[in-house]
């Protein structure tokens, strides 16, 4: 069906959300979700004109579910007032390629952004980039897979709600993962309370089990772990022929229990330490600032 200027669109059975007048966003025509939940299982542009209050109690506010969908918020708001620290903001399942998300503001959920895989190769070639995800219980943003690129994104103020977990961008794959890039985003201002139930480090980026990955340009700062856990601002375990350069990394002023917790590592790669190089980058204030790589023109204090 042709969009057509100032004609409401009926929305094919397939899809689970109304369809309101093409816009003009970043997209250049897009069609407008104008109420959430949403399930999207058509490949095309789709766009918010509206901030949204979510209530529902469905696995996630927004699922992508179809190769080459470019979803752009148009840089508004979707915040879990239903319950705080559940669901996912936007899900991607089933392995899917092409997808892009951007410019959205995600705040209060379980996790903000979960592009999922189960099995080799994973997701490929998708990009989350210029998002704001605020509060959440447990993770950021999550992608599994190749050639998958995580940029401009700002991830702060995770609360640890789901057992104390508090993880800001976490990338991996099932030993395939290469080429995926995180780069220019803003990871601060963690400060989970003591886990119920499991016991989780506080975590700024991790990227596990993938290949040739460039983590570059990023700003983690502000994390703070519960008393007997740790913080670890840029891990990688699995990992190798990787580039960790020009990020800055500072840990945040001591404070007292229960946020007293160890700041361990500024950026620390858990084996493969010749092939991974960490490259000018500023650390400063971790018991061991650059560990696990080939540590080059790094400014450490």
């Amino acid at each position: 069906m042709p969009f057509m200027t100032c004609l409401r669109l009926v929305a094919p059975a397939a899809l689970a959300f109304a369809l309101a007048p093409a816009a003009r966003a970043e997209t250049t025509v897009c069609t407008v979700v104008s109420t959430l939940p949403a399930y999207i299982n058509t490949s095309g542009h789709y766009c918010l004109e509206q901030d949204f209050d979510y209530t529902g109690v469905a696995t996630a506010a927004l699922q992508l579910d179809a190769d080459n969908v470019v979803f752009d918020c148009n840089h508004h708001r979707i915040t879990n007032t239903g319950n705080p620290g559940s669901s996912t903001g936007v899900y991607v399942p089933n392995e899917r390629e092409g997808v892009v998300l951007r410019n959205c503001t995600i705040d209060a959920f379980g996790g903000g952004v979960f592009i999922q895989s189960s099995s080799a190769p994973g997701a490929i070639a998708n990009a989350v980039e210029g998002n704001t995800v605020l509060h959440s219980g447990g993770y950021g943003i999550t992608v599994y897979g190749s050639n998958n690129h995580i940029e401009r994104n700002r991830v702060s103020g995770n609360t640890g709600a789901n057992n104390g977990e508090a993880s800001g961008i976490v990338l991996a794959s099932f030993g395939t993962g290469t080429g995926n890039t995180i780069r220019d985003n803003v990871v601060s201002d963690f400060k989970p309370p003591p886990p119920t139930s499991f016991n989780f480090d506080t975590i700024g980026i991790s990227f596990d089990n993938v290949n040739n990955t460039e983590v570059t340009g990023n700003t983690v700062t502000g994390l703070y772990a519960p008393t007997g856990r740790y913080v670890h601002a840029i891990v990688s375990q699995g990992s190798t022929n990787s580039l960790v350069a020009r990020n800055t990394v500072l840990s945040p002023p001591p404070l007292p229990a229960p946020l007293d917790g160890a700041q361990e590592f500024g950026i620390v790669i858990f084996g493969g330490a010749s092939t991974n190089v960490c490259r000018d980058n500023v650390v400063g204030h971790f018991t061991g600032n650059v560990s696990g790589c080939i540590d080059s023109v790094n400014t450490d204090f």
